[in-house]
């Protein structure tokens, strides 16, 4: 009977060891990404932004900021508490500067802000993944998954760090010419009954609909 509790206690042991030990290859967690996209009904993350220059040494003011996603299209991206915010409610895509009470009504295929590639580098899907190449990837002490990326238009650098025990990113960090721009993200939930429609309409955060400046662009 003891030897069977040692027995036991070894092979507890050694499976705990390959749990986290565990080696996986570029097409496994390549394929988990993608897996995301399909399991989620909804997903909420919280993020903080930094920049840094690649010429100097000037640092620029963190943003703290939040994304809401609703597959296949809807999101909402807030930087600051709301005080900016980037909405898509399937059809529309709109800018809200909640300090000028100002909306800005945008072409919905205008992707010249960031969040968008935030939110495409949480799914990677095939179409998005056609913009780059992949250059290197690797597993870190921490059994994190690590991806570095080239940008086939502009030649950008993006490195990618992707939690090895959900498979979600939790660190992006975009090289460019002149700044280098870290993306952390924390607080991950997905299929939370915490979100709903209403989460993604415009008028759900204007609180001042007097003077308000709408332009379309």
């Amino acid at each position: 009977m003891k030897k069977f509790f040692i027995y036991s206690f070894l092979f507890f042991i050694f499976m705990i060891n390959c749990l986290f030990s565990a080696e996986f290859s570029q097409d496994f967690v390549l394929m988990k990404l993608k897996e995301n996209k399909t399991k989620i009904l909804n997903l909420k993350f919280k993020f903080t932004q930094e920049i840094k220059s690649n010429i100097d040494d000037e640092n620029y003011p963190k943003i703290i900021g939040e994304i809401y996603f609703k597959p296949p299209y809807k999101f909402k991206i807030s930087y600051n508490d709301n005080k900016f915010l980037y909405l898509f409610n399937g059809e529309t895509l709109f800018f809200y500067d909640k300090i000028k009470n100002q909306i800005l009504e945008k072409d919905k295929n205008d992707d010249d802000f960031l969040g968008i590639d935030v939110i495409n580098f949480v799914f990677l899907d095939d179409n998005f993944l056609k913009n780059f190449d992949i250059t290197s990837f690797w597993q870190t002490d921490d059994k994190n998954c690590n991806f570095s990326f080239l940008d086939k238009k502009n030649n950008d650098k993006i490195f990618l760090t992707v939690n090895s025990k959900n498979f979600f990113p939790e660190k992006i960090v975009w090289d460019k010419e002149f700044t280098k721009i870290f993306i952390f993200i924390s607080s991950l939930q997905y299929n939370t009954k915490n979100i709903s429609d209403m989460d993604f309409e415009i008028t759900k955060y204007i609180k001042n609909k007097n003077n308000l400046d709408f332009l379309k662009i």
